[in-house]
């Protein structure tokens, strides 16, 4: 799913050398840091 929204490329090892020849033109989206308290409070709230 990364993969299809832009994030990264994946790959086998038979179609590594086509792969990276992709990635030399390819511009990636940047990948928005998540918050740490939404997986404590998600925690907390399956716990209790």
């Amino acid at each position: 799913e990364m993969e299809q929204h832009g994030y990264l490329f994946h790959c086998t090892c038979s179609k590594l050398a086509t792969t990276l020849k992709q990635f030399v033109n390819h511009t990636f989206k940047q990948y928005e840091k998540g918050d740490p308290l939404l997986f404590g409070q998600y925690l907390n709230k399956i716990m209790s």
